[in-house]
Formats: structure tokens, C-alpha cells, sequence
């Protein structure tokens, strides 16, 4: 009886595992396709006058809004608003290496593409317009 009951255990346990790992290679998969259909074009913002300029994007499950702050012809500070994501939120210091090299062509943060495409993308649509 014990083992008759171990075994059912066993299976609901291996069916519960193998559901929860085709959502992950699914979601993987989703993912890989919405990320290579995102373009992200380089900005030149050397023309924009100070002040701040909103962006929105969403790729995705992933949503960002955020804040642009321009002074002086530079990239003063990147304000995150609104960030709905699963396991993306690292994905938020990408913002540091944008300010630092003024440019949104930095490398995505490993674990957090989704989101750090979208921050990029959300930039852009904020800055890259004007």
C-alpha cells in the first residue's frame, strides 16, 4: 500500500516538474522571437534641450515607462516609473551603463534580456525622436 502510494506521489511530482519546465523552454522560446523583432536604433541626443522626456515600451509580457532627464546636451539621470516584469527587475541598473557611455548600445543584463531591451527600447521612444 506505502509503495503503491510513493509511486502515485512519484508520478504527480514528475508530471508537476514536467509541466513547470515546458513552461520555462515555452516562455524561453516566446521571448527569443518578441526580443529579435524589437529594433533599437542608435539616438543622437546632442540636439535635445534640457529638460525631461517620458518613454514607454512594452516587449512582451515586459512594460516600462520611465523618465530621461537632460542637462546640458548629456544623459543626467534615467528615472524608472512603472516596470512590470517576471524575473527582469536587475535589468534596472542597465540605466548606469547608458548614463555612463551616453548611449543606449550597451550590452543587455544576462538574466533580465526582455528587460533590458524594453528599458532600452523606452529610452529611445523618450529620446531618440526629437
Amino acid at each position: 500500500m506505502k509503495n503503491k502510494i510513493l509511486r502515485r506521489l512519484i508520478v504527480v511530482v514528475c508530471c508537476i516538474l514536467g509541466f513547470v519546465i515546458a513552461v520555462f523552454i515555452g516562455f524561453d522560446l516566446f521571448a527569443k522571437d518578441v526580443i529579435g523583432k524589437v529594433t533599437i536604433d542608435s539616438i543622437d541626443h546632442s540636439n535635445l534641450e534640457d529638460g525631461e522626456y517620458e518613454g514607454v515600451a512594452t516587449v512582451g509580457p515586459v512594460h516600462v515607462k520611465l523618465t530621461v532627464v537632460m542637462k546640458e546636451k548629456k544623459i543626467d539621470q534615467i528615472l524608472i516609473t512603472e516596470h512590470i516584469n517576471a524575473l527582469g527587475k536587475k535589468a534596472e541598473t542597465i540605466v548606469e551603463e547608458v548614463i555612463l557611455k551616453q548611449s543606449i548600445d550597451v550590452d543587455s543584463i544576462s538574466g533580465a534580456t526582455t528587460s533590458s531591451v524594453c528599458i532600452k527600447k523606452a529610452i529611445e521612444n523618450a529620446i531618440g525622436g526629437n
